[in-house]
């Protein structure tokens, strides 16, 4: 009830009331007498005086979905990209769900399980350091830290806890973290990804700067992230398939076959820009991290499915 009318419900005092439970001879506040109005406006008054909050994961999010429904019209559910090329190559599928039953992944999340789970030499622990369910640490990086004006992505949170009680930092990319992250992923499958919202104009600064990278071209190739993995996603180049990016975060770390170990989104990154020819950035750089933070906000609401696979 609008505020204009709920004055109007009562009957004035002194007001002469007949049998029939109707008054007479009352004049009621100008509220009442144009209270119909003032409630019909009322709605609308106070969208134009408190407009929404803009949303800059769901505006980046919104451009790049768009853009596949126009690629992939015969796509019922965007969600699926977070198969990756499963939900476009029927062969890729197949030969998935035959690896199901003993992923090759498997004693590297088996590996995972066993650093997160033995304690520090102070007694403490990683568990201690996130103090969430295991399930719930994966689907909140990476995140913008107001303090440091950066983003920290998992990788860089593992490290922060041991450098905390008095260990050394883990090599990025190497195997050791790569299989903490693939614990972790592997405890939040069918969690979806929820990363903070932007909250500062920092942050903003930072998603858009990941946003730029993925859109510029670069290299001797002159191509960009999006000419592959969405004008091109699902096609096929050098007998591999193309795959998207939306929900590609939720994957990683991937097992590649080829190589016959796990490799983390950035570590993918430094490899895309070496095949368009270009100089690639370090591992956790602020740009990779930036790239990284992009990806996981379009990639919001999909399903984390780690660790994935990889030709």
């Amino acid at each position: 009830m609008s505020p204009f009318s709920r004055q109007c419900w009562h009957t004035p005092r002194g007001a002469a009331v007949s049998s029939a439970g109707a008054s007479h001879r009352t004049r009621w506040p100008l509220g009442c007498r144009w209270g119909w109005l003032l409630a019909l406006l009322h709605p609308f008054h106070a969208a134009l005086a408190d407009p929404p909050e803009p949303d800059p994961i769901r505006t980046v999010q919104t451009e790049l979905e768009a853009l596949y429904r126009a690629r992939l019209p015969g796509l019922a559910n965007l969600h699926d990209l977070a198969r990756g090329v499963a939900a476009l190559d029927p062969q890729v599928a197949e030969s998935q769900a035959a690896m199901a039953d003993f992923p090759p992944w498997e004693p590297f999340v088996a590996d995972g399980e066993a650093l997160w789970n033995t304690p520090f030499a102070d007694g403490s622990s990683y568990a201690a350091c996130f103090a969430v369910p295991t399930a719930a640490i994966r689907p909140g990086y990476p995140r913008f830290d107001e303090t440091s004006g950066e983003v920290v992505t998992l990788d860089l949170a593992i490290n922060a806890c041991r450098v905390v009680h008095g260990l050394t930092p883990l090599r990025h990319g190497g195997e050791e973290l790569n299989a903490l992250v693939a614990f972790l992923g592997h405890a939040a499958r069918g969690h979806a990804i929820a990363i903070p919202q932007p909250a500062s104009a920092a942050a903003e600064a930072a998603l858009a700067d990941g946003r730029a990278t993925f859109f510029a071209r670069r290299g001797q190739l002159e191509l960009a992230c999006s000419d592959c993995h969405v004008q091109a996603v699902g096609r096929v180049l050098r007998d591999v398939t193309l795959g998207p990016a939306i929900g590609v975060a939720g994957r990683f770390p991937v097992y590649s076959l080829k190589a016959g170990s796990l490799a983390s989104l950035q570590a993918r990154f430094q490899g895309c820009f070496r095949v368009v020819r270009a100089a690639p950035h370090p591992l956790q750089s602020r740009a990779w991290r930036n790239l990284e933070y992009y990806l996981n906000a379009v990639s919001q609401g999909y399903p984390i499915t780690a660790p994935g696979l990889l030709r």
